[in-house]
Formats: structure tokens, C-alpha cells, sequence
């Protein structure tokens, strides 16, 4: 008979369970990514912020490490290694590809007098066109009860059944509308390639 596991033992277990279960049901339906950023985030958040120094850099730089990670989730393979470390590697690649743009946007403002120092024009002008891609895909793509569930999710935090009471639907329509919203941002997301 084998020995009593010990806590620990049973927590590390139990994660293990827990994690490779989210993953799962990521790759089945996409809106469960949330659990995973819920989760995550905050950590993620601190972990860019020690490296950038930088609140709003960091947001950005976090926002971009959950992007990746939706990217890849399909080919995600569970070794035993906590999630977290694998958004840690993430956010390091993030964090570094940062550091690159914001040093050539640098070099190149220098040549720019008219232009402030510290690239906020250009920072804002990416983060303007990339929202303006999500925002016309969007508008094209999508229904109206698709773009409500969204709104409803990701700007005021509803729960599906909440969203469903909302949109006056069953807990498994809106479910279902989350669905296929992801489903049609992220191939239209990954099929964009970044500006610049």
C-alpha cells in the first residue's frame, strides 16, 4: 500500500487535475479562457510591472502575453509545469519584443524633434489600429446578439446566466453566442498580422 500523500502532495495533484481540465475545455470552447486570465492576470500583471516599471506599458505588455496565449492554447501540450510558468514565458517573450519596439521607436523619435519624447504617439497610434481591426471585424462579423454577449462578458463582468436573463435567452444560448464571437475575433485577430 502506498504511503498517505501529504498535503502538499494532494494540492500539487489536485492542480495538476484542474489545469489540464481548463485546458481542455479551452481547446472545446474558447470563452472558458477566461477562467485562465481571471485567474492569472494579476500575477502576470505584477510579474511585467517589476520588468517595465511602467503601469500602463505593463497593461499593454499583459493584454499581449493573454493574446499569445489564446493564440497557443491549442497547442499547448500539459507537462505538470503550472500554467503560470508557461504565461511567465509568455510574458518574458512579451516583455522583451516591448523593450525592442520601444528602443527602435526611441531611435527613430530622436530624428523626429516635432515629435515628444517616449513614443506615447506611436504607442497610442497601435493600440488605436488594433482596436479599430477588432472594432470593424466586429461590426462585419458578428451579430448584434454576438456583440452584446461580448459587451455584457468582458466590459461588465455577467456571468452567462446573467447575460442570458439579459439578452432574454437560456444560459446555454448566451454560452453559445460567447462562443462563436471568440471564435470569429480570434481567427479574424490571427489572421491580421500586426502593423508596423
Amino acid at each position: 500500500m502506498p504511503p498517505p500523500r501529504s498535503g502538499s502532495a494532494r494540492a500539487a495533484g489536485r492542480r495538476d487535475h484542474d489545469e489540464r481540465d481548463l485546458i481542455e475545455r479551452i481547446r472545446r470552447d474558447p470563452t472558458a479562457f477566461v477562467e485562465l486570465y481571471e485567474a492569472h492576470r494579476g500575477p502576470i500583471y505584477r510579474f511585467v510591472l517589476r520588468r517595465l516599471r511602467n503601469p500602463a506599458d505593463a497593461e499593454d505588455v499583459t493584454s499581449e502575453t493573454f493574446l499569445r496565449a489564446l493564440r497557443s492554447v491549442g497547442g499547448y501540450e500539459y507537462t505538470g509545469v503550472p500554467l503560470r510558468a508557461w504565461l511567465v514565458r509568455i510574458a518574458q517573450s512579451a516583455v522583451a519584443d516591448h523593450r525592442r519596439r520601444t528602443r527602435h521607436r526611441s531611435e527613430d523619435i530622436s530624428q523626429h524633434p516635432d515629435v515628444p519624447a517616449g513614443g506615447s504617439l506611436e504607442d497610442l497610434a497601435a493600440t488605436h489600429d488594433q482596436v479599430r481591426r477588432i472594432v470593424a471585424v466586429a461590426r462585419e462579423r458578428l451579430s448584434e446578439g454576438q456583440r452584446a454577449a461580448l459587451v455584457l462578458r468582458f466590459e461588465h463582468d455577467l456571468s452567462h446566466r446573467e447575460i442570458g436573463r439579459r439578452l432574454g435567452r437560456s444560459q446555454m444560448a448566451s454560452k453559445l453566442l460567447l462562443h462563436r464571437a471568440m471564435k470569429t475575433l480570434r481567427a479574424a485577430i490571427a489572421d491580421t498580422p500586426p502593423e508596423g
